[in-house]
């Protein structure tokens, strides 16, 4: 099917309803760019349920102002929906008759922007971290909300200072990271896997050429770009998308994204922790802080503040985009015990004491000072050692005896992260992750988690065994660690390895090192993605839904 088409003409309204439609229009909420936006994620992506635009337009003269009124209507599975607006300038009409049809459509299906069907996601270089901490995300309607609404939040912001697309080529070379430029490139990668979710799974036919030259470790494999005979390039679009943000995390966060591989839990905290900061940058509200933040407070005695001033009760604020937990305990043997001592589930999140002090021979000074039987501190004496260089420092000791934990604030979605400690002298549990835990007298509900595992080859002949979780053979040989998903659907958990969904092997009720877990508000679990076509082995795939129609070239960037 054809991309929508515009129908201008006029349609029958008399002078006195056009009038009570101008009224009545002043109290429109407008969406930003509502007409190209209709187009670009409504008519153009949903051709199968969306159909029949038209528009109609018409124009008066009244005591020498001009005005126009604008209808539109289109046919949303099988059923009309029409709106109408006016205004003095046809542009702003159009816009708020798109603004009212855009809300009447996500009146009727408020999930309409999900993934049609559960897929992957490619992995040509080594970068199947990527899925667990995206698959989940991008079937998650809380978070998707959230993005959509970042994306018109920072679009609004952008055409406001003329600035150019923080996206694009020229702008990747900056020294400084351009506003908003991680809200949009992961639109972008989101709107990329939508669009190959409506086949019903994701294929591989086609290698991509190297998108750059500047990261050799990255782009060692010289390999031609192939089209396919029905020009499939749905695998080709998401893997530009992923490597974009890769390239930006290279720039912008660490070099270790030069090479493939990586950790789930690294990744998500880089993402999560870029997508907040760059709105409270600017001074505006996150969307993504209260979905994903949890915000305590608490008292704690400091190591390095004893020695001279004393034992001081402190006071400290903590931002956890997630929490982390070791994945083994000698007195922990699930997630729901760690939630329970809210003193040790803060000291696993390792921080420190951040409290300013001085350094010790200023410190030291002070005291001697005392002792000589000066009541106050010469200023000019302490001067004198600050223009010596003994400058304020953070303390950075360890924390111990918290008390009175107070949670600010609990996010809609609470990730934990594990990891693996080192210290073996005791007699260690696998922490167990349970379906539903309390948190904070909040109750969650488990949507996703992550499960990494060593692959397997033979000795003789090198060649992959699997790249599922499989025992190994005594002449079998380790070729590295791989890590995929389980993500819940409408027909159950399923497991998402690189672009395949297989049906799991087992539950993974035990937890792993650097495991990535998702919970969700028990109240707000009202989206499951849907289950499409998935694999009964690594080369046997069941069809359950037939593939979509390409839609064609979707105009959708503002």
């Amino acid at each position: 099917m054809l991309p929508a088409r515009i129908i201008a003409q006029e349609f029958d309204i008399s002078f006195k309803e056009a009038q009570n439609l101008l009224e009545e229009s002043d109290d429109v909420e407008e969406i930003l760019q509502a007409n190209r936006l209709l187009f670009g994620e409504f008519l153009n992506v949903y051709t199968d349920r969306l159909n029949t635009f038209r528009r109609f337009k018409k124009t008066f003269q009244f005591r020498g102002m001009a005005f126009s009124a604008v209808k539109e209507e289109l046919i949303f599975d099988g059923e009309e929906i029409s709106a109408a607006a006016a205004n003095i300038k046809l542009n702003r009409a159009i816009n708020k008759t798109s603004s009212i049809l855009i809300q009447k459509i996500m009146t009727k299906d408020k999930y309409i922007h999900m993934p049609r069907y559960l897929i992957g996601l490619p992995n040509y270089r080594g970068h199947c971290f990527f899925i667990p901490a995206f698959v989940p995300l991008f079937n998650n309607y809380l978070f998707v909300e959230a993005l959509n609404a970042g994306f018109n939040m920072a679009t609004e912001y952008i055409q406001g200072l003329r600035l150019p697309r923080p996206e694009s080529m020229r702008e990747r070379f900056s020294a400084l990271e351009a506003p908003f430029l991680w809200t949009r490139i992961i639109k972008r990668f989101f709107h990329a896997y939508k669009k190959a979710s409506y086949n019903g799974h994701l294929n591989i036919e086609n290698f991509p050429i190297p998108l750059d030259t500047e990261y050799p470790e990255i782009y060692s494999q010289m390999v031609r770009q192939y089209r396919s005979q029905n020009n499939y390039r749905d695998d080709l679009r998401l893997d530009r998308n992923l490597m974009k943000i890769v390239l930006e995390l290279a720039d912008y966060k660490s070099k270790s994204y030069e090479t493939p591989g990586g950790f789930v839990t690294h990744l998500y905290r880089c993402i999560i922790g870029k997508l907040d900061y760059e709105y409270t940058e600017i001074g505006q509200t996150s969307p993504f802080n209260k979905l994903f933040f949890t915000v305590l407070a608490f008292d704690y005695m400091c190591h390095g503040k004893e020695a001279h001033l004393g034992i001081v009760k402190l006071k400290k604020r903590l931002s956890l985009p997630s929490i982390r937990f070791p994945s083994q305990h000698e007195r922990f043997k699930s997630l729901q015990d760690i939630c329970d001592h809210h003193q040790d589930l803060i000291l696993f999140q390792e921080d420190s004491c951040k409290e300013v002090k001085q350094s010790m021979f200023f410190i030291d000074s002070c005291f001697a000072l005392g002792l000589q039987g000066k009541a106050r501190v010469n200023i000019r004496i302490i001067e004198s050692k600050f223009a010596l260089g003994f400058q304020a420092c953070i303390c950075n000791e360890k924390m111990k005896d918290i008390s009175n934990v107070c949670f600010k604030q609990l996010p809609d979605l609470l990730v934990f992260e594990s990891f693996e400690r080192k210290n073996r002298r005791y007699r260690f549990f696998k922490v167990e992750i349970p379906d539903i835990i309390v948190f904070a007298e909040k109750k969650y509900k488990k949507f996703a988690y992550s499960c990494n595992f060593e692959c397997w080859a033979n000795k003789d002949t090198k060649e992959l065994k699997s790249i599922r979780e499989v025992e190994p053979d005594e002449d079998d040989v380790s070729v590295g660690w791989h890590v995929m998903a389980q993500i819940k659907t409408t027909s159950g958990y399923m497991e998402v390895n690189n672009h395949q969904v297989f049906k799991p092997k087992r539950a993974y009720s035990k937890c792993r090192p650097n495991n990535l877990i998702f919970y969700i508000s028990e109240e707000k679990l009202d989206f499951l993605p849907k289950l499409g076509n998935y694999y009964l082995d690594e080369a046997n795939l069941l069809l359950n839904v037939a593939p979509a129609e390409d839609p064609g070239v979707v105009i959708w960037d503002i």
